[in-house]
């Protein structure tokens, strides 16, 4: 467009027509005249201007005329797109993560419902098992409890909960200010199979979260719930929840500190099953959040938001807000399970960190000998 202008504006001061008056025109006031009529000619289109140019119907310099418009208007065009770019990047936030990952959590209450089985020796039975339980799964929004499963005669049942382990905090289990009841009901007795007591309000706990449970039976005998003995491979967990140490209760009334045996046996374990449904946390490009979610998701957002910024696969043909919902949508296990961290200062701990320096320090020669090959 440069180039046809200045050529436009050579011809038009060489013309005949604008320099000198012609001998038909007795003064330079018709030549002004003339000049000015074809200036003012809206004749002109910017879509076929070079067309009509050669074929003579309109004059160069309404050429160079119009150019400057469509020059100016471009410029206008080109300083509005600035300002808005400069507009989203100054603002607090991402436009995708006000659309479309303004959500952090499911706007399910619960998408998965679990099981939690424990092992069953039988060694024991009596009225009533405290354990505690730990939400493992940081990359959750809550975990709900929805039902506890024991076995035995049962009859008169309870189930109630309370903040931080029970061998954390002396007389917890025996100050029932600090309980919350969560299921009262007669269950018929089942030996072989454990019967589910279902809340009657379901139990939220956020990630990390630490509780106790209690299950008690009101029966005036020795056999309404099992449990074991704490073994070596007591204990249960799935990767969401954690059933840790307990003890079992001997008297019939709840919380009661009085029995002929003692009241309390310590390092038993619970045996039973646990009924919990799982609210996840949604990926967003926040430090905190990215951070909650286990080593293979990490990996692949790093993956993926790598390839994006290539051009040689179709990844990077993705608008860069549609490539982060697909991620704010993905499920925590889809890109495999998290590998269990070693122990601090275990053999697979020391080996880990030594191949990280090893394979830096081989990197580093690499590139230095690099323009020497």
């Amino acid at each position: 467009l440069e180039l046809l202008c200045s050529e436009l504006r050579q011809k038009a001061f060489s013309s005949t027509a604008i320099s000198a008056p012609s001998a038909s025109c007795g003064s330079g006031a018709c030549v002004r005249g003339k000049t000015r009529a074809l200036l003012d000619r809206r004749a002109f289109s910017a879509r076929a201007p070079v067309s009509r140019f050669m074929n003579g119907s309109v004059h160069p310099a309404m050429l160079i005329r119009d150019g400057d418009r469509v020059r100016a208007a471009t410029a206008r065009e080109e300083e509005m797109g600035e300002r808005r770019a400069a507009e989203r990047a100054s603002s607090s936030e991402p436009e995708y993560a006000r659309d479309r990952l303004a959500q952090r959590a499911a706007n399910y209450e619960v998408d998965e419902e679990h099981d939690i089985q424990t092992q069953d020796y039988e060694d024991h039975t009596f009225s009533g098992i405290m354990f505690t339980l730990e939400v493992l799964d940081r990359a959750v929004e809550q975990v709900v409890l929805r039902g506890v499963a024991v076995r035995g005669e049962l009859g008169p049942m309870t189930v109630w909960a309370a903040k931080g382990r029970w061998h954390d905090f002396e007389g917890l289990r025996e100050d029932r200010r600090a309980w919350t009841l969560l299921h009262a009901a007669g269950a018929a007795p089942s030996y072989r199979r454990a019967k589910m007591l279902e809340l009657c309000t379901p139990l939220a706990l956020e990630p990390g979260e630490v509780v106790s449970i209690y299950v008690h039976s009101g029966l005036h005998s020795d056999t309404g719930i099992v449990y074991d003995n704490q073994h070596r491979t007591s204990g249960c967990e799935d990767g969401y929840l954690r059933v840790g140490a307990a003890c079992a209760h001997l008297s019939p009334t709840p919380f009661s500190g009085y029995h002929p045996w003692g009241a309390w046996r310590d390092r038993r374990a619970f045996v039973g099953r646990l009924s919990y449904g799982v609210k996840h946390l949604l990926w967003q490009p926040e430090k905190r959040v990215h951070a909650a979610f286990p080593t293979p998701f990490r990996r692949m957002v790093t993956t993926l938001l790598v390839l994006h910024r290539r051009n040689d696969n179709y990844v990077a043909d993705l608008p860069e807000d549609i490539l982060y919902y697909i991620l704010h949508m993905c499920g925590t296990t889809w890109a495999g399970d998290a590998e269990p961290e070693p122990a601090p200062g275990s053999v697979a701990a020391v080996a880990r960190r030594t191949s990280s320096t090893v394979g830096g320090v081989a990197r580093a020669v690499k590139r230095a000998l690099a323009p020497v090959v």
